[in-house]
């Protein structure tokens, strides 16, 4: 009884996607090219949207700095909102711009010590920097099914950099001439971009 029940329910619900199937698409719809040149619907498509994702810094640092003994560097959250258009030279084929806001994340935490171990910190930094992203780029279109559509985006992007701070926590230990290990821990956050007081470097707007 209970694999009749089942199967009746599995028919049920293949009958009811199929009605669903024929009526969301239509036989003009079905019958779309996946790639199509016809001339496009509309010239300019404009549109707001909201960005999410991640965001992390490359750098360097162990390899110029010996005293680095270990640094681990992790990608943090990036969030952002904007609008763009795209100029539809056919409905395949478009050039576009947008103009975003994202505020973006990243953090490093590193081990520094000398050569005799007489000085060891642990430094944690937290960055935070707001960016105006301008995309410029093609974008290719592609028909999956009726009102879906696939698009590969393609182009360069100039940011700017808006604000932004660094959050440096340093905990030091040092053993003076006593041999007492002194602890101590510093705390400061610079602003992000173009300041003397960021941790090893400085950071560029553009």
């Amino acid at each position: 009884m209970f694999d009749k029940c089942v199967k009746i329910r599995k028919a049920t619900v293949a009958v009811v996607l199929a009605l669903m199937a024929a009526v969301s698409c239509p036989e003009r719809a079905c019958a779309q090219q996946f790639v199509s040149f016809a001339p496009a619907r509309q010239f300019l498509e404009v549109d707001v949207h909201l960005l999410g994702g991640g965001s992390g810094v490359i750098q360097n640092y162990a390899s110029c700095f010996p005293e680095i003994r270990e640094i681990n560097n992790s990608m943090g959250g990036s969030y952002g909102v904007g609008a763009g258009a795209v100029f539809g030279l056919n409905t395949f084929f478009g050039l576009g711009t947008e103009l975003n806001i994202l505020l973006n994340h990243s953090r490093t935490d590193m081990g520094v010590s000398n050569d005799d171990a007489t000085s060891v910190s642990n430094v944690f930094l937290r960055n935070r920097y707001c960016y105006a992203n301008i995309p410029v780029f093609m974008s290719f279109r592609f028909h999956v099914l009726g009102p879906i559509r696939w698009n590969i985006d393609a182009g360069l992007f100039y940011q700017y950099g808006l604000s932004g701070s660094q959050n440096q926590t340093i905990f030091n230990s040092v053993i003076n001439d006593l041999g007492q290990l002194v602890p101590r821990v510093v705390k400061s956050k610079p602003d992000y971009f173009n300041s003397k007081d960021t941790f090893i470097h400085s950071y560029r707007r553009s």
